[in-house]
């Protein structure tokens, strides 16, 4: 592929959003998840898509795997990040997320580690649902859910590193350095043969977030 070529593949995450909520107000799609290693930039995609819905006067919801986690101090040593999750309270509620139910929910807190006070879920008939984050995919597999849309982000393990230090100061960079190698890059690695299989609509390089890279062109 020569460089005009690659630079014509090359968009925005404002420019693909854009294309994609032209295809939701077309196609009436409802839902659509994003998935992808941490620090891949899963939250930030999530955002700029419901934002650019939200400028269309398209009514939508954002509900991360990680408003599923249990408390921090709960996590008992375990090797896997999958193990962190309430797996019970996923296959309670998020069907009603899907079906727009209006409900209490209490997601995890980052900034606090602990489960939130329960906030009124306001389901609104064609409000689309954004589903975010790591092991999005295989949660979804869980319920038999498919979106219409479905979302891979790729990045780079040292590219990703260096968002981590940018952006959680939680632990120092030697404390993330030791989790990104001991449990989140082994992890991903195991969790890529899962992926590798999953049909995704979109897969995007998004090592250089101002400009995402299409890895290969799905319908």
């Amino acid at each position: 592929m020569d460089s005009t070529s690659k630079k014509k593949e090359e968009l925005s995450i404002e420019e693909f959003g854009k294309q994609l909520v032209q295809k939701i107000q077309t196609q009436n799609i409802d839902a659509l998840s994003i998935d992808g290693q941490r620090a891949a930039g899963k939250t930030i995609f999530a955002k700029r898509i419901s934002t650019l819905l939200e400028d269309q006067e398209i009514p939508n919801r954002v509900v991360s795997v990680d408003d599923f986690l249990i408390p921090r101090n709960e996590r008992t040593g375990e090797k896997n990040p999958n193990d962190w999750y309430d797996h019970a309270k996923f296959k309670e509620t998020f069907p009603r997320f899907i079906k727009k139910e209006s409900f209490d929910f209490d997601p995890y807190n980052h900034s606090t580690g602990k489960i939130g006070a329960p906030e009124r879920i306001k389901g609104i008939a064609n409000q689309v649902l954004i589903f975010e984050g790591l092991f999005a995919a295989k949660f979804a597999e869980i319920l038999g859910f498919e979106p219409p849309v479905r979302i891979l982000l790729h990045i780079e393990e040292e590219k990703a590193l260096e968002r981590i230090y940018a952006r959680d100061d939680f632990f120092s960079p030697e404390k993330n350095r030791e989790l990104m190698d001991t449990i989140f890059f082994p992890a991903f690695r195991e969790y890529m043969a899962f992926l590798q299989k999953y049909n995704f609509t979109h897969k995007f390089n998004t090592s250089d977030f101002s400009r995402i890279i299409p890895i290969e062109h799905a319908s």
